[in-house]
């Protein structure tokens, strides 16, 4: 199945199984651009329960047919957001039924709450927030969230989450590079010289290990009445070092016209608000060493979505348009190891 009739009809089949209500319907499905990984739907269910008529916006994340974040472990994100759900500090939408197999359409799908709000890009954000206090309020929110992501007991993760049985300090550096490697026609040899980098500076690194985000930054979470009420895309969470995600927000790509991380907060004022929160101070090598991380696994995902296109998996023509922004990428790269040219 892949238009969206067909996976409406997969979808409204599927739910009326879970709610056993065979007048079910849907209505206002589309399909979101937003984003590279996951398949987004938007819905609104109705059907009778009871005697009365019930009536509910969803969200259904299927897994794509050319993702940039594989493999997409439809299982394991589902338990992990119902492990976060519980959580404290954590805003997330209610995970609410799997489709594991995907036999509703095709492809494995969870479905979870729709949570009404605003998603600030990075590259609005100067224009979203009212002032520097309304940006730095937000900043730290965010902030609070993310000690809290830190937070939460390894012993209550699932096991299969990537990093989880690894304790290397860059089991996430390795991962990456095995995708650089299964994906290369030919050596790049800015990443390989970056990927040597990475490992002959691996003590740099915190030596913490913690549930890690992998993609925390503005973009990804939800904003309701200047609040975060949850926080988005999941899929690439691991079992590695926190610094990871600070550097994630930090990262060059997420600044914005203010050129300040996802542009709410100073560099020193990211710091210190963690600090704050996690009782423990990140050190300018560990920073450093995931800024640099950021923009090799950002250059690693862009030839991803070149070579997708190009070998026919998608017709998505952002994923070609990767393939003329990836020299930037490599220049901050080079920039990022003081490399002339």
């Amino acid at each position: 199945m892949g238009d969206g009739d067909d996976v409406g009809r997969g979808l409204r089949a599927f739910l009326a199984r879970e709610l056993q209500a065979e007048d079910l319907t849907i209505t206002g499905l589309r399909r979101h651009i937003e984003g590279f990984s996951w398949e987004t739907w938007d819905l609104t269910a109705d059907w009778s329960s009871n005697g009365h008529r019930q009536r509910r916006r969803l969200i259904a994340r299927r897994v794509p047919q050319a993702g940039l974040a594989p493999p997409y472990d439809v299982p394991g994100g589902w338990e992990l957001a119902r492990v976060l759900r519980s959580a404290p500090g954590i805003p997330l939408p209610e995970p609410l039924w799997i489709d594991a197999a995907g036999d509703a359409t095709g492809r494995p799908l969870f479905f979870m709450e729709h949570v009404d709000g605003d998603v600030p890009a990075p590259w609005n954000s100067h224009k979203y927030f009212r002032d520097a206090a309304h940006r730095a309020t937000v900043g730290r929110d965010l902030v609070r969230i993310l000690a809290a992501i830190h937070a939460v007991p390894l012993s209550s993760l699932p096991a299969e989450l990537r990093g989880f049985d690894d304790p290397s300090p860059i089991a996430e550096v390795a991962h990456f590079e095995r995708v650089y490697e299964q994906s290369r026609d030919a050596p790049e040899p800015v990443l390989e010289r970056a990927f040597g980098w990475l490992a002959a500076n691996a003590a740099a690194v915190s030596g913490r290990r913690t549930l890690v985000h992998g993609d925390f930054r503005i973009g990804n979470a939800i904003l309701r009445n200047d609040d975060v009420v949850a926080m988005l895309d999941w899929e690439l969470a691991h079992v590695g070092d926190p610094v990871e995600d600070l550097a994630n927000f930090a990262h060059r790509l997420y600044r914005g016209k203010l050129g300040i991380p996802s542009g709410l907060l100073s560099v020193d004022e990211l710091l210190a608000a963690y600090a704050e929160e996690a009782g423990w101070e990140v050190s300018p090598q560990a920073l450093k060493f995931w800024l640099v991380f950021n923009d090799v696994r950002s250059a690693v995902m862009f030839h991803v979505a070149a070579r997708l296109f190009a070998d026919g998996a998608t017709r998505d023509l952002r994923y070609a348009a990767f393939s003329r922004q990836q020299p930037y990428l490599l220049r901050h790269v080079m920039a990022d190891l003081h490399v002339d040219g």
